[in-house]
């Protein structure tokens, strides 16, 4: 915990030095309200903090110096008060503000984070992770820009759009999400009970992912396509393969019990 915390506020004094550097040019009086408003954010009296930022937003200094601060705000509000839609809301007036590529392309990655992340504003997340992805040229988070915005149009049940992207995924082998893109494309099709296209997927994933959980869950999806083409000592011995790894080891013993049922009554 005390290392985190020691992290945390060097960040913060990092943000904050940037701060003073860039104001170095204004009146002492503003000079002096940003140290005051470094000096609470270091102590975490993020309230007090806010306000002399914002007292300081009220004295119209130049948009340098004003993105900073937006961009400054949108960071406590986030990472220290949880308040993400406020949070949200400074980022944006940054982009407003500014055509500095460097804190267009930060403040549109804070807003996709937290979108995607913590308030599962998915909407939200994919415009962002858009609009990262159209950057000339392409920004060195590209692959999770794409990903991510696949995964958000995923999430809002926009399958065709997620196809799309996903399969774009798919034609670069280097793509630091290529193997993820099979289980996603094997999960659309799942969703769109096309049984066939979602194995190929599935089982391309299994073969690549080394991660034991992430197999577990493509197994137990694999399993439930074969039960619902009916397939089911294929499913069953899926089910069994998994039975003590996974997660809800109930849930498996369920599935278990209902495909002997049936292949008992079947025999009758």
């Amino acid at each position: 915990m005390m290392k985190w915390m020691y992290l945390l506020k060097s960040k913060l004094l990092l943000l904050g030095s940037l701060l003073l550097l860039c104001s170095c040019d204004f009146t002492p009086t503003i000079n002096k309200e940003i140290v005051e408003a470094q000096e609470y954010l270091l102590v975490q009296k993020y309230e007090k903090s806010i306000a002399k930022y914002k007292q300081i937003i009220e004295k119209n200094p130049n948009n340098e110096l004003k993105v900073k601060i937006y961009y400054q705000l949108g960071e406590i509000y986030s990472t220290n008060l949880g308040q993400n839609k406020l949070a949200i809301d400074f980022f944006n007036k940054v982009k407003d503000l500014t055509e500095d590529p460097l804190f267009l392309v930060k403040s549109e990655e804070r807003i996709g984070e937290i979108a995607f992340n913590f308030s599962k504003n998915f909407k939200t997340s994919f415009d962002s992770y858009k609009n990262l992805s159209k950057f000339t040229p392409k920004l060195t988070n590209f692959d999770l820009y794409q990903f991510r915005m696949a995964i958000s149009a995923f999430k809002l049940s926009n399958r065709q759009d997620a196809k799309t992207i996903f399969e774009q995924i798919q034609k670069n082998r280097n793509h630091k999400f290529f193997v993820d893109s099979f289980y996603y494309l094997g999960l659309v099709f799942f969703q769109e009970k096309k049984w066939k296209r979602s194995l190929i997927y599935l089982k391309e994933y299994i073969k690549r992912e080394n991660r034991r959980e992430l197999v577990v869950q493509a197994k137990f999806i694999l399993a439930n396509i074969y039960e619902s083409m009916e397939e089911l000592k294929t499913a069953y011995d899926l089910y069994y393969s998994i039975l003590g790894k996974y997660p809800n080891t109930q849930v498996v013993q369920n599935r278990l019990n209902s495909i002997y049922s049936r292949r008992i009554a079947r025999k009758r």
